[in-house]
Protein backbone atom coordinates (compact mmCIF):
# COMPACT_ATOMS: atom_id res chain seq x y z
CA UNK A 1 0.00 0.00 0.00
CA UNK A 2 2.70 2.55 0.81
CA UNK A 3 4.43 1.74 -2.48
CA UNK A 4 1.21 2.28 -4.31
CA UNK A 5 0.65 5.61 -2.62
CA UNK A 6 4.22 6.66 -3.48
CA UNK A 7 3.62 5.80 -7.14
CA UNK A 8 0.43 7.88 -7.21
CA UNK A 9 2.32 10.78 -5.61
CA UNK A 10 5.06 10.66 -8.25
CA UNK A 11 2.47 10.62 -11.05
CA UNK A 12 0.73 13.65 -9.54
CA UNK A 13 4.03 15.50 -9.24
CA UNK A 14 4.88 14.85 -12.91
CA UNK A 15 1.43 16.04 -13.98
CA UNK A 16 1.87 19.20 -11.90
CA UNK A 17 5.28 19.95 -13.40
CA UNK A 18 3.93 19.39 -16.93
CA UNK A 19 0.99 21.75 -16.28
CA UNK A 20 3.32 24.41 -14.86
CA UNK A 21 5.57 24.17 -17.93
CA UNK A 22 2.64 24.54 -20.34
CA UNK A 23 0.89 27.33 -18.43
CA UNK A 24 3.95 29.36 -17.39
CA UNK A 25 3.92 33.08 -18.53
CA UNK A 26 5.97 33.94 -21.62
CA UNK A 27 9.35 35.47 -20.88
CA UNK A 28 9.51 39.22 -21.57
CA UNK A 29 11.99 40.18 -24.30
CA UNK A 30 15.06 41.81 -22.91
CA UNK A 31 15.35 45.43 -24.06
CA UNK A 32 18.59 47.05 -25.01
CA UNK A 33 20.43 48.31 -21.99
CA UNK A 34 21.32 51.98 -21.87
CA UNK A 35 23.91 53.35 -19.48
CA UNK A 36 22.81 55.91 -16.87
CA UNK A 37 22.94 59.56 -17.84
CA UNK A 38 26.45 60.96 -17.79
CA UNK A 39 28.13 57.56 -18.12
CA UNK A 40 30.01 57.17 -21.46
CA UNK A 41 29.24 54.13 -23.59
CA UNK A 42 32.03 51.61 -24.02
CA UNK A 43 33.39 51.46 -27.57
CA UNK A 44 35.33 48.78 -29.38
CA UNK A 45 38.91 49.64 -30.29
CA UNK A 46 38.04 49.96 -34.01
CA UNK A 47 35.17 52.33 -33.24
CA UNK A 48 37.44 54.49 -31.08
CA UNK A 49 40.09 54.71 -33.79
CA UNK A 50 37.47 55.64 -36.45
CA UNK A 51 35.99 58.33 -34.22
CA UNK A 52 39.44 59.73 -33.44
CA UNK A 53 40.29 59.89 -37.17
CA UNK A 54 37.03 61.73 -37.93
CA UNK A 55 37.66 64.22 -35.14
CA UNK A 56 41.25 64.75 -36.29
CA UNK A 57 40.14 65.41 -39.85
CA UNK A 58 37.50 67.88 -38.71
CA UNK A 59 40.01 69.71 -36.51
CA UNK A 60 42.53 69.81 -39.35
CA UNK A 61 39.98 71.21 -41.82
CA UNK A 62 38.86 73.84 -39.31
CA UNK A 63 42.48 74.75 -38.59
CA UNK A 64 43.27 75.21 -42.30
CA UNK A 65 40.15 77.32 -42.84
CA UNK A 66 40.90 79.39 -39.74
CA UNK A 67 44.54 79.85 -40.74
CA UNK A 68 43.52 80.91 -44.25
CA UNK A 69 41.01 83.40 -42.88
CA UNK A 70 43.57 84.86 -40.49
CA UNK A 71 46.27 84.96 -43.16
CA UNK A 72 43.92 86.58 -45.68
CA UNK A 73 42.73 89.26 -43.26
CA UNK A 74 44.14 92.67 -44.11
CA UNK A 75 45.74 91.55 -47.39
CA UNK A 76 45.23 93.00 -50.84
CA UNK A 77 45.05 90.46 -53.63
CA UNK A 78 45.65 91.19 -57.30
CA UNK A 79 46.14 89.10 -60.43
CA UNK A 80 48.52 90.09 -63.23
CA UNK A 81 48.40 88.86 -66.81
CA UNK A 82 47.79 87.35 -69.17
CA UNK A 83 51.27 85.96 -69.81
CA UNK A 84 52.01 83.95 -72.93
CA UNK A 85 53.55 81.04 -71.05
CA UNK A 86 54.58 79.63 -67.69
CA UNK A 87 58.14 80.90 -68.14
CA UNK A 88 56.97 84.52 -68.46
CA UNK A 89 54.68 84.15 -65.43
CA UNK A 90 57.50 82.64 -63.37
CA UNK A 91 59.78 85.51 -64.37
CA UNK A 92 57.14 87.99 -63.23
CA UNK A 93 56.87 86.15 -59.94
CA UNK A 94 60.58 86.52 -59.33
CA UNK A 95 60.36 90.23 -60.18
CA UNK A 96 57.64 90.82 -57.59
CA UNK A 97 59.31 89.05 -54.68
CA UNK A 98 61.14 92.24 -53.72
CA UNK A 99 58.00 94.42 -53.91
CA UNK A 100 56.21 93.04 -50.85
CA UNK A 101 54.20 90.16 -52.32
CA UNK A 102 53.73 87.71 -49.43
CA UNK A 103 51.88 84.95 -51.33
CA UNK A 104 51.96 84.20 -55.07
CA UNK A 105 50.74 81.49 -57.40
CA UNK A 106 50.83 80.97 -61.18
CA UNK A 107 47.38 80.06 -62.54
CA UNK A 108 46.62 78.51 -65.93
CA UNK A 109 43.50 79.65 -67.80
CA UNK A 110 42.43 77.52 -70.81
CA UNK A 111 41.83 79.57 -73.91
CA UNK A 112 38.45 79.78 -75.64
CA UNK A 113 38.41 78.18 -79.11
CA UNK A 114 36.93 80.01 -82.08
CA UNK A 115 34.45 77.19 -82.52
CA UNK A 116 33.80 73.46 -82.51
CA UNK A 117 33.89 70.99 -85.36
CA UNK A 118 32.20 67.63 -85.81
CA UNK A 119 33.99 64.97 -87.82
CA UNK A 120 34.54 61.27 -88.35
CA UNK A 121 38.21 60.21 -88.06
CA UNK A 122 40.17 59.31 -91.21
CA UNK A 123 39.26 56.04 -92.96
CA UNK A 124 41.76 53.56 -94.40
CA UNK A 125 41.60 55.11 -97.90
CA UNK A 126 39.61 57.54 -100.03
CA UNK A 127 37.30 54.83 -101.37
CA UNK A 128 36.16 53.87 -97.86
CA UNK A 129 35.73 57.54 -96.94
CA UNK A 130 33.57 58.19 -100.03
CA UNK A 131 31.45 55.12 -99.30
CA UNK A 132 30.91 56.22 -95.69
CA UNK A 133 30.02 59.75 -96.80
CA UNK A 134 27.41 58.30 -99.18
CA UNK A 135 25.83 56.29 -96.33
CA UNK A 136 25.69 59.40 -94.15
CA UNK A 137 23.88 61.33 -96.91
CA UNK A 138 21.46 58.45 -97.40
CA UNK A 139 20.68 58.62 -93.68
CA UNK A 140 19.46 62.19 -94.17
CA UNK A 141 22.51 64.22 -93.13
CA UNK A 142 23.94 66.99 -95.28
CA UNK A 143 26.70 69.60 -94.80
CA UNK A 144 29.54 67.10 -94.98
CA UNK A 145 32.76 66.76 -96.90
CA UNK A 146 35.52 64.17 -97.32
CA UNK A 147 38.82 65.83 -96.38
CA UNK A 148 41.54 65.28 -98.96
CA UNK A 149 44.71 66.60 -97.26
CA UNK A 150 46.39 67.17 -93.94
CA UNK A 151 46.38 64.99 -90.85
CA UNK A 152 42.62 64.46 -91.25
CA UNK A 153 42.84 63.25 -94.87
CA UNK A 154 40.13 60.67 -95.64
CA UNK A 155 38.19 61.87 -92.63
CA UNK A 156 34.70 63.34 -92.98
CA UNK A 157 33.97 66.91 -91.91
CA UNK A 158 30.42 67.23 -90.60
CA UNK A 159 30.16 70.92 -89.75
CA UNK A 160 31.64 73.88 -87.83
CA UNK A 161 29.75 75.42 -84.89
CA UNK A 162 30.22 78.46 -82.67
CA UNK A 163 28.99 76.71 -79.53
CA UNK A 164 29.91 73.36 -78.04
CA UNK A 165 26.24 72.60 -77.34
CA UNK A 166 25.29 72.90 -81.03
CA UNK A 167 28.21 70.69 -82.04
CA UNK A 168 27.19 68.21 -79.35
CA UNK A 169 23.66 67.95 -80.74
CA UNK A 170 25.03 67.28 -84.23
CA UNK A 171 27.33 64.57 -82.85
CA UNK A 172 24.49 62.99 -80.85
CA UNK A 173 22.23 62.81 -83.91
CA UNK A 174 24.95 61.18 -86.00
CA UNK A 175 25.78 58.68 -83.28
CA UNK A 176 22.11 57.81 -82.90
CA UNK A 177 22.15 56.93 -86.61
CA UNK A 178 25.15 54.64 -86.11
CA UNK A 179 28.03 56.91 -87.17
CA UNK A 180 31.10 57.42 -84.95
CA UNK A 181 31.17 61.23 -85.00
CA UNK A 182 33.40 63.27 -82.69
CA UNK A 183 33.41 66.87 -81.47
CA UNK A 184 36.73 68.74 -81.34
CA UNK A 185 37.89 72.27 -80.55
CA UNK A 186 38.60 74.38 -83.59
CA UNK A 187 40.75 77.49 -83.84
CA UNK A 188 43.06 79.20 -81.37
CA UNK A 189 42.64 77.80 -77.87
CA UNK A 190 46.00 78.75 -76.35
CA UNK A 191 46.31 78.54 -72.57
CA UNK A 192 47.26 81.78 -70.84
CA UNK A 193 48.93 82.23 -67.46
CA UNK A 194 48.12 84.67 -64.68
CA UNK A 195 50.09 85.56 -61.56
CA UNK A 196 47.94 85.88 -58.42
CA UNK A 197 49.49 87.95 -55.63
CA UNK A 198 48.56 88.57 -51.99
CA UNK A 199 50.30 91.51 -50.32
CA UNK A 200 49.91 94.14 -47.62
CA UNK A 201 47.32 96.91 -48.17
CA UNK A 202 50.07 99.36 -49.15
CA UNK A 203 51.21 97.16 -52.05
CA UNK A 204 51.69 99.29 -55.21
CA UNK A 205 49.89 97.19 -57.81
CA UNK A 206 50.59 99.58 -60.69
CA UNK A 207 54.32 99.53 -60.03
CA UNK A 208 54.16 95.74 -59.71
CA UNK A 209 52.37 95.45 -63.06
CA UNK A 210 55.12 97.44 -64.74
CA UNK A 211 57.84 95.40 -63.02
CA UNK A 212 56.15 92.17 -64.11
CA UNK A 213 55.58 93.42 -67.68
CA UNK A 214 51.94 92.36 -67.32
CA UNK A 215 49.36 93.71 -69.81
CA UNK A 216 46.79 94.34 -67.06
CA UNK A 217 45.80 93.70 -63.45
CA UNK A 218 42.59 93.21 -61.50
CA UNK A 219 41.54 92.78 -57.89
CA UNK A 220 40.62 89.23 -56.77
CA UNK A 221 39.55 87.38 -53.61
CA UNK A 222 42.40 86.43 -51.29
CA UNK A 223 41.15 83.03 -50.09
CA UNK A 224 42.38 80.96 -53.02
CA UNK A 225 45.76 82.68 -53.17
CA UNK A 226 46.51 82.23 -49.47
CA UNK A 227 45.28 78.61 -49.36
CA UNK A 228 47.34 77.69 -52.44
CA UNK A 229 50.48 79.17 -50.93
CA UNK A 230 49.81 77.43 -47.58
CA UNK A 231 49.35 74.07 -49.33
CA UNK A 232 52.82 74.29 -50.81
Amino acid sequence: MPARALLVLLVMLNIGIALWWVLRPAAEPSGSWSPPAGVPRLRLLGEQEGAMVDVARQVEAESVASASAVAGAGLRCVTFGPFDGAVAATGAREALQSLGASHMRVREVPGTPRGWRVLIPPQADRAQADALAARIRQAGFDDLMVMSSGEDANGIALGLYRSESAAGRREANLRAAGFSAQTQRWGDAATTHWLDVAAAPGFDADAARRAASAPRLQEIECAGVVESAAAR
